[in-house]
């Protein structure tokens, strides 16, 4: 039971350090990232954790392909230091 307590804390931790992140921020700000979260099937597929939906979404692919979302990702520090 602690097992799975523990992880959530450090999945806990490790999103706030994310949510910290200056480039995650400018990430989620970018107009591209604004249209993929405000759709209503992605975000199903967000809650349900249904990783096919979101890596098979069009939208998401096309996030992808975008040099500056991708410039933007690439700086943010998973690290958390």
């Amino acid at each position: 039971m602690f097992g799975k307590i523990g992880s959530w804390l450090d999945g806990f931790k490790h999103a706030a350090k994310l949510s910290s992140d200056e480039n995650f921020q400018r990430m989620l700000k970018h107009p591209k990232v604004q249209i993929l979260l405000k759709d209503k099937e992605f975000q199903k597929a967000i809650q349900d954790k249904n990783f096919s939906k979101i890596s098979t979404s069009p939208k998401f692919a096309e996030l992808l392909q975008d040099p500056e979302v991708l410039d933007i990702i690439e700086q943010i520090n998973l690290s958390g230091k």
